[in-house]
Order: structure tokens, then C-alpha cells, then sequence
């Protein structure tokens, strides 16, 4: 089988003991497309998934490798979500990811995950930018609609499968619930975000990174004070009593990433008393970011 290298550039894998392999969709269905190609290496037993953005151009050029040809599945994407499929577009180590795996855990749902490379700039390509035009993760494709924003979708999900809730029934208990998931989605995640804005005119080169990543504890450790204290008020085994709530799924990821940068959790000892609670559940283990 041959497809036109220029369809897809570039798309290197490397299977076990085979060679890097230069690993092209080929054209199905109709124009703009995305396809998955299910590629199968049998001789080492591997089996991944890869997608691409598919042009309405085919040309006959580049060979794929017969070993690891298994299977291509078209789908259309961004405004052709099917009602019967669920679909999650998002980064293994994005915390916003992240939160809407483990409520779709928690939840039962399955899904297929699509991953979008940050670091290559995926977000902001035109196939991606059809799928949620802010360009950023998540994006959600469920019940015919492509759903963006972490916390609207943990809502959605929330109101639309009331099984295994994540909201508590006492409006009280509701209200501690969205302080946390506000506090964590609104006040802390998107201010340790923005290290590349706050880079001083001058700072030599090699010292950027270090700067920006200083920038991200500190505005962790900031909110970190104040989360301390409100989960040390509503708490029992997790953050708001005893039942699993929205709360939990917003806090785990965001401990995850106090860990990346280096915080010092020895001040927030109740963060992480629940944090430990929550990762002993399959739905915060199985979803955790060295998996995707």
C-alpha cells in the first residue's frame, strides 16, 4: 500500500526492535477528514494508535510497511460528532485533561483518546483548531456535541449521567464542592500557566525556563495556603466528606503538578492526606498521566 508523504510529515515510530518507520494515513471518506490508522506490529505484539489530518489529495509514493498495517477507521471530527461516540482530545500531563479521565472513570463512560502534542504546537493547527477554536485542551465529543473547558465539561457530565454523582445532594455541601473546583480551575492552574508573559526584558536565555518554572510554584504554593484550609474545614477521607466529589477530581491533578514543581507538600498536609486517599482508586491511578 502507498500513500503520498506529503499527506503527513514526518510521522515516526519506532516498534520494539524494528527500525524508526515512516508511518502515513492513507485518504478515506471524503474531504478534510481525520482518519485513525490502527497499526498492529504482530511480531512484537504492540498495538497503537495514531491519528493525522487528512487532505483530499492522493497520490500514489511512499510505502508502509506491510508488518504493521493492520487497519484504517475514518471519523469525522469538529461538527461531526457522532451521538454514539465518546471522544476525549487531550494531553497526557495536562491537568485539565486529566480531570475530565477521571470523572469519565468515575463515571463508567468509556472513550477513545485522541492525544494532541502541546510541545509540537498541535493545539493550533487547523485540524485541531476546527475541534475547539481557542486551541487548548481538553476538547470532549459526546452526544453529538464537542464540549470544551475542563470544569463545564465535569458539569455536563455531571447533569447529563446523575449515576455515580460527583456533586453531593445538600446545597451546602454543593457550594463546598465549586469553591474547590474554583479555586483550583480558576485561582491557582491557569496563573501557574502564564510563566511565559512574565519572563523581565533581559533575562538571558538560559535563564528562562528556570524563571518560569519558579513562577509556577509560587503561584501553586499561593493557592496552596489558601486550599489548605478550606479542605481542612470540609473534609473527611476526601475533600468534602466522605463522598468522592468534583473536588477530588480537580485536586489530584493539581497535587500532581505541585510534585512537578517541585512544592514542598510538607505545609499542606491535609492536600495531601486526601491526594493519597484519592490515588488508592482505579479511576485516579488508571487515568494518571504516565499512562497516555
Amino acid at each position: 500500500m502507498y500513500v503520498d508523504s506529503d499527506i503527513i510529515k514526518n510521522l515516526q515510530v519506532k516498534y520494539g526492535p524494528m527500525k524508526q518507520l515512516k508511518v502515513l494515513l492513507h485518504l478515506l471518506g471524503g474531504e478534510k477528514e481525520v482518519a485513525r490508522a490502527k497499526l498492529v506490529d504482530e511480531g512484537v505484539g504492540v498495538d497503537r494508535m495514531f491519528h493525522g489530518y487528512v487532505g483530499d489529495v492522493f497520490q500514489l509514493a511512499e510505502p508502509i510497511h506491510p508488518r504493521v498495517w493492520k487497519a484504517i477507521v475514518p471519523q469525522k471530527m469538529a461538527g461531526a460528532c457522532k451521538e454514539d461516540m465518546v471522544v476525549l482530545h487531550g494531553t497526557g500531563y495536562s491537568s485539565c485533561s486529566w480531570r475530565v479521565r477521571i470523572a469519565l472513570a468515575l463515571k463508567g463512560i468509556p472513550f477513545k483518546n485522541v492525544p494532541v502534542n502541546l510541545k509540537t504546537l498541535s493545539q493550533k493547527n487547523e485540524e485541531f483548531l476546527r475541534i475547539n477554536p481557542m486551541g487548548q485542551v481538553p476538547a470532549l465529543c459526546i452526544d453529538g456535541l464537542v464540549l470544551t473547558q475542563s470544569v463545564a465539561i465535569l458539569e455536563y457530565l455531571e447533569e447529563s449521567r446523575p449515576a455515580h454523582p460527583l456533586l453531593p445532594a445538600g446545597l451546602r455541601e454543593r457550594a463546598l464542592v465549586r469553591r474547590i473546583v474554583e479555586t483550583i480551575a480558576s485561582g491557582i492552574q491557569p496563573h501557574q500557566n502564564f510563566a511565559g508573559g512574565t519572563v523581565p526584558p533581559g533575562i538571558p536565555e538560559k535563564y528562562k525556563v528556570a524563571w518560569e518554572w519558579e513562577w509556577g510554584k509560587m503561584w501553586i504554593e499561593k493557592g496552596f495556603q489558601g486550599l489548605e484550609q478550606m479542605v481542612k474545614e470540609s473534609s473527611g477521607k476526601y475533600c468534602v466528606g466522605d463522598a468522592i466529589t468534583l473536588a477530588d477530581v480537580c485536586l489530584v491533578p493539581q497535587v500532581y503538578n505541585a510534585k512537578v514543581a517541585k512544592v514542598d507538600m510538607t505545609a499542606y498536609p491535609t492536600l495531601v492526606k486526601v491526594n493519597d486517599a484519592l490515588l488508592e482508586l482505579d479511576a485516579f491511578r488508571d487515568t494518571h498521566p504516565s499512562l497516555y
